[in-house]
């Protein structure tokens, strides 16, 4: 993984650099890696922005292949990350986690994995911040166009994709740790054990495109069976648009509980 410190920071007067405390957690999206969806540049100034208190873990683990082995190994292998550098770093005290698209849900996932049921935790640190952006909350079996759906299933079908398109319970590829395990990943994310550990942070972000976003469009990234204004037809930067009516209806259950005001 890498791990951004601001070693540029020198100690005033003799005195000892300060101690880091904030604990920055950012996840690439799916195929992409860490560099990039979270490039040096970008890491430097938010190091900058930190005056020196963050100690940055852009993770890299999941970059390639491992990206297609489904939303709780990845999340697993984010766990690790996350411990070791709590473990390198003791002088750390919160955590924020920052997602992009595929990667909002591992962190979604490992937040979970991380979770302490007895002081609420996250790592063993104060759980500041959860940020999607633009996340495939519920699925995009009805948001991606049919035609990309089926070369996705001929082409590159495999745990992630299945998961994604709400077709792992029946090929048998589950991996979660819901109540259910034969459940969707997606529809075992929002089980008890997840939401607490989502509302053990004090905000809990999302961040999605009004247009444009033909994979993950407003509705399945904002968690609302809606969007602002119809897709521009035709007007798409790729020439096709994504449907914004998505699975909200699916009875997946507990989305009512992920409000953004801190008690769900």
């Amino acid at each position: 993984s890498q791990s951004w410190e601001m070693d540029a920071v020198a100690p005033v007067d003799g005195q000892q650099t300060q101690a880091k405390s904030d604990l920055v957690v950012l996840h690439h999206g799916y195929k992409s890696s860490a560099d990039g969806d979270f490039s040096p540049e970008f890491c430097a100034r938010w190091m900058a922005a930190s005056e020196g208190q963050c100690v940055l873990l852009n993770c890299d683990t999941n970059s390639g292949s491992p990206n297609d082995e489904g939303t709780m190994a990845c999340a697993g292998r984010l766990r690790d990350e996350v411990l070791a550098a709590v473990q390198a770093h003791p002088s750390l005290k919160t955590i924020t986690m920052v997602g992009i698209s595929f990667g909002g849900l591992i962190c979604r996932a490992a937040a979970c994995l991380m979770h302490s049921e007895t002081d609420g935790t996250i790592a063993g640190l104060e759980p500041l911040a959860i940020c999607c952006l633009a996340s495939p909350m519920v699925g995009v079996r009805a948001t991606l166009p049919a035609p990309y759906r089926w070369i996705t299933n001929l082409v590159n079908s495999c745990p992630t994709t299945q998961e994604l398109l709400l077709q792992d319970a029946a090929q048998g590829c589950t991996r979660g740790a819901g109540n259910n395990q034969e459940d969707p990943v997606l529809v075992q994310l929002t089980t008890p054990p997840f939401l607490r550990a989502l509302a053990s942070f004090q905000r809990r972000l999302l961040a999605m495109s009004t247009h444009g976003d033909v994979v993950c469009p407003y509705s399945t990234a904002g968690l609302v069976p809606w969007a602002p204004s119809q897709e521009p037809e035709g007007d798409a930067p790729t020439g096709i648009s994504g449907k914004h009516m998505d699975l909200c209806d699916h009875g997946i259950p507990g989305f009512d509980l992920m409000d953004s005001d801190g008690d769900g």
